[in-house]
């Protein structure tokens, strides 16, 4: 063969080689541009899912914290109602870190929610087994995984859409006025007021709240409870132990045994001067609060109670009434050494009660209130890891002055002079006239004209209450709320004319 022949198929080997490799590199990028695709696809795929499994999560814990009638004392009641309440391992569990999380298999993948008291950064203290959770937890967080890919979906507690309000009345079908609530249980006291008849105290079983319903009632304007023989409308009440403890008007104290709820009876009583508002109890003490000021009960025989010690309040300026009272510990050893008594135009007291022979004021908050702005009522919070705060409810009493109504917030950092922090403007809420205020977790204030109870949320700080959300029910002029505890975990309220109202912690 020539060497011409030779070298052009040398020439074609050497081609053919070249168009090969090239093929094989561009087969190879191809395939390997496949192979990515396919990863990010499924990647995708997987991250979509987990986003499925983690709003899925959502969904199904907001379900259950929303379901009426269905009220989780913890948890990890809530975890196990939320997997269906399967026997298996603890559906709660709590981090290093101190987020309590319940977990359990959801739309294809696993779910862990996390509780917060916050936006995210405070994680529920009460952890698995705290059955304050419903008054706490304002945002969960819930993360969703399926293989090695995992989503968070963040989402407020918010029940605005979940009104469930119910009422019950006193005897005759109302209680003519209701002024007063304690709860103890799974019972309410009220305290009635109005026509002779309706004065006295009002028992309900509230075990079912879609169903109160009226068990007793005891008179206090007629039979052994009576005091005054003119007015003796309940309005304040107190229970400790089984005893129920009523401020009635021109009459004094009267302690009705409720051993039997259902059938509360007298058990002794104590004429006080003057109009008897506000009553509340410290071991072996009832304080109450009058028009001629403070009074210390020994109530060590509840059927001969006995005044220890008195004091009165300057009757300047015009129109100081001891209208309310609230007890403080700053010690945590669960004797109160303070009372803060709400005086009307007279501001709020501070008295030593140390010694119950001898309560004596020690500062007077005046700034603020006038003849048409009175501090009405007050309520203290006690915050076991911070500065505590006393709130008072300043209400105007005509329409001059009909958007300076609010609460008052003053640090307890020298319990033996509050020092005044803000004033929190209850106009967001279209609350003009604030009558009364509660702390169980958040704050609530209540009131009218616009028949109004407004909740606040204490978190991140007490001293700065934010408004949340509020409830408005016609007719009802509300004059007491309070929070149930476990196991009812409700909200009570009595409104005037209306009778006692309850609401799910989550509505309000």
């Amino acid at each position: 063969m020539s060497l011409r022949h030779r070298s052009a198929r040398g020439s074609v080997l050497v081609f053919s080689l070249l168009i090969l490799s090239i093929l094989l590199v561009t087969s190879l990028t191809i395939f390997s541009f496949a192979i990515l695709d396919q990863k990010a696809s499924l990647s995708t795929g997987s991250s979509t899912r987990s986003f499925q499994v983690a709003d899925s999560g959502v969904e199904e814990v907001l379900f259950q914290i929303y379901k009426k009638g269905y009220l989780y004392a913890t948890l990890e009641d809530l975890g196990d109602a939320v997997a269906g309440g399967s026997a298996g391992p603890t559906r709660c569990n709590v981090t290093s870190s101190g987020i309590p999380q319940i977990q359990f298999p959801s739309a294809g993948g696993e779910v862990i929610v996390s509780f917060y008291e916050d936006t995210t950064t405070t994680p529920y203290a009460g952890g698995c087994t705290g059955t304050n959770w419903r008054q706490k937890v304002v945002r969960i967080v819930s993360e969703g995984a399926t293989g090695t890919t995992a989503r968070a979906i963040s989402a407020p507690v918010d029940c605005s859409a979940f009104i469930d309000a119910e009422v019950a009345e006193g005897a005759g079908g109302s209680i003519a006025e209701a002024q007063g609530l304690a709860l103890d249980g799974l019972n309410a006291y009220v305290a009635g007021a109005g026509p002779s008849a309706a004065r006295g105290l009002y028992v309900f079983d509230v075990s079912n709240r879609s169903n109160l319903s009226q068990i007793g009632f005891l008179p206090t304007q007629s039979g052994p409870a009576e005091i005054s023989g003119f007015n003796d409308d309940v309005l304040g009440v107190n229970v400790s132990g089984d005893y129920a403890y009523l401020a009635t008007y021109f009459g004094g104290m009267v302690i009705a045994d409720i051993a039997i709820p259902s059938s509360p009876s007298y058990a002794g009583k104590v004429d006080l001067p003057g109009e008897t508002w506000a009553v509340e109890i410290e071991g072996d003490y009832a304080y109450t609060a009058t028009r001629e000021g403070l009074f210390a009960i020994d109530i060590r025989d509840k059927t001969n109670p006995t005044i220890s010690g008195n004091m009165s309040f300057s009757s300047s300026p015009s129109g100081t009434v001891s209208n309310d009272l609230a007890l403080y510990d700053p010690d945590g050893n669960g004797s109160s050494d303070y009372a803060y008594v709400a005086l009307r135009t007279g501001g709020v007291g501070t008295v030593n009660i140390t010694d119950p022979t001898n309560p004596t004021e020690e500062n007077r908050i005046t700034s603020g209130f006038a003849s048409n702005l009175w501090a009405y009522d007050v309520a203290v919070y006690d915050d076991s890891s911070g500065t505590d705060y006393l709130y008072v409810v300043r209400h105007p009493t005509d329409t001059s002055v009909a958007t300076q109504g609010g609460i008052l917030v003053y640090s307890l950092a020298d319990p033996s002079a509050p020092s005044y922090v803000r004033t929190i403007s209850t106009s967001p809420s279209q609350l003009k006239a604030p009558r009364t205020v509660s702390v169980a977790g958040r704050l609530y204030v209540g009131g009218g004209p616009s028949e109004t109870i407004s909740s606040y949320n204490l978190i991140p700080t007490a001293s700065d209450p934010v408004f949340t959300r509020r409830f408005t029910q016609p007719g009802a002029d509300f004059w007491d709320v309070t929070h149930g505890g476990f196991p009812i975990q409700s909200i009570f309220a009595v409104g005037g004319s209306g009778g006692l109202y309850s609401f799910d912690q989550c509505d309000i």
